[in-house]
């Protein structure tokens, strides 16, 4: 056992076997964790522990609860069992992993989760196939605050503990991208995406379709002789259908039928990742500022142009509450000139017998002044 300790104020660290230990003192009583297998983590999380305590916010870890990996594991047991987007719960419980570690949950205080909201917001990761830097948006950091959230739900529930510390953290502010593609933009799209994506890209903008349900999509639930695409699993769970147009109809008979089950494949499997298609798509058409998730916002909003109503694109996007649709059916600078403009028939035809009303009076007037000759 290696009892060499880095001092740190009224606390330290040392090295027992192979993993790192913090020590420090909380109400006279003297504490020590199991922390990480690397010091630096282990000294980040001392800071975070001494903070705690001097703003009142510590509480005395509890022997015997679970550690952070376990619940991790039990949280996407639970999520494969029960969620259709398991498979990203899984990336943010490795995003998480990477700070909890095996800290126990009692031992997770909200100020430490406000550091992990810090280094994962300041985290730079370059993507391997583009050489690109890139930064996790809000929305994304807040994806696994919300995990972290449910994740200590269900702990809670099970018995392996009993407070939630992200309640008392206030998640970053997501601020609503209003990306609509021009007719120009989407025919630029279309001709610059590849003869895998097109098809992806065509479907999403006449049904305003999400990206997993286009990619797990099968040839089973598409009706050619009635005309639709009926989605069984959606997002929240209900079944919907969509009605295809011609031009639809005619881009899914044009996909290239393959031996599988799914509509969308390469190379005999099912596609399942987009995103460097997608961009390179968008940066030969010059196209700046355009999420995939932009189809759905575009095609809310060109429906409602074309004169459908809200709940028609909401029973076809799938939301439960009318307000989710109304943000994805944005105003576009035509839906606000054609508002203002459905109101120039009535005010001109108002103007026009305010104007008359005018001449009357002014006649009458001229009469009884006996300015009027005869």
């Amino acid at each position: 056992m290696d009892r060499k300790r880095r001092p740190y104020g009224s606390g330290s660290v040392y090295k027992r076997k192979n993993k790192y230990w913090i020590a420090y003192y909380s109400g006279g009583v003297l504490v020590r964790e199991a922390v990480s297998l690397d010091r630096g983590t282990a000294e980040k999380v001392l800071k975070t522990r001494q903070a705690d305590v001097i703003r009142g916010k510590f509480r005395l870890p509890k022997t015997g609860k679970i550690s952070f990996v376990e619940m991790g594991k039990k949280y996407l047991s639970w999520s494969k069992t029960n969620k259709r987007s398991w498979e990203r719960d899984i990336y943010s419980v490795n995003n998480l992993l990477t700070f909890f570690g095996e800290m126990r949950l009692s031992q997770i205080t909200p100020f430490l989760i406000e550091k992990y909201k810090e280094e994962r917001k300041n985290t730079v990761k370059i993507s391997s196939k583009r050489k690109i830097e890139r930064r996790p948006s809000n929305a994304y950091v807040n994806r696994d605050l919300a995990l972290l959230k449910h994740l200590f739900t269900l702990a809670i529930k099970w018995g392996h503990a009993d407070y939630n510390p992200v309640k008392e953290v206030k998640f970053l502010k997501e601020e609503l991208k209003e990306r609509i593609l021009a007719p120009d933009e989407i025919q630029l799209l279309l001709e610059e995406a590849n003869d895998n994506l097109r098809p992806i890209i065509m479907t999403a903008l006449c049904t305003g379709m999400r990206l997993g349900e286009m990619l797990s999509l099968q040839w089973s639930q598409i009706n050619f002789h009635l005309g639709f695409i009926q989605v069984e699993h959606s997002k929240n769970g209900k079944m919907r259908k969509f009605p295809m147009s011609s031009v639809l109809t005619e881009t899914l008979k044009n996909v290239n039928k393959g031996k599988g089950e799914h509509v969308f494949m390469n190379n005999g499997k099912p596609i399942k990742y987009i995103q460097d298609a997608w961009e390179s798509a968008l940066k030969r058409a010059g196209i700046k500022n355009c999420r995939f998730h932009d189809l759905r916002h575009t095609f809310a909003t060109y429906a409602l142009l074309n004169g459908a109503d809200l709940v028609s694109i909401r029973d076809i996007l799938g939301h439960s509450d009318i307000r989710m649709t109304a943000r994805y059916a944005h105003s576009s600078e035509e839906l606000k000139r054609r508002a203002v403009e459905s109101l120039a028939p009535m005010l001109n035809q108002a103007k026009k017998k305010v104007e008359y009303s005018q001449i009357i009076h002014t006649a009458g007037e001229s009469e009884n002044n006996g300015l009027v000759s005869h």
